[in-house]
């Protein structure tokens, strides 16, 4: 990825899932995209995992309300994930 640096690593939980993530940032100065990508396992120990990437591409100028509200609502779905069919 072009212009790709690193942020930070490190152990990471969504929810009850272990995993492990990176966060970065890319791109131009004037047309910054950060990013999370965190690779998950199942609490059981089994070695299949998925992983989540979140990226967030900011305008130069600042957010709108509308805007913010979008980012907010997707970081929650982004945190809210869980492996199976069923919710607890």
């Amino acid at each position: 990825m072009p212009g790709l640096v690193p942020r930070s690593d490190g152990k990471a939980r969504v929810n009850d899932a272990p995993g492990y993530q990176l966060r970065y940032r890319m791109g131009t100065e004037n047309h910054p995209t950060t990013g999370i990508d965190i690779f998950v396992v199942p609490e059981d120990g089994r070695r299949d995992g998925v992983i989540l990437r979140y990226r967030q591409t900011n305008p130069p100028r600042p957010l709108t309300e509308p805007e913010r509200d979008l980012v907010k609502a997707t970081r929650k779905a982004f945190r809210s994930f869980r492996f199976g069919l069923d919710r607890p």
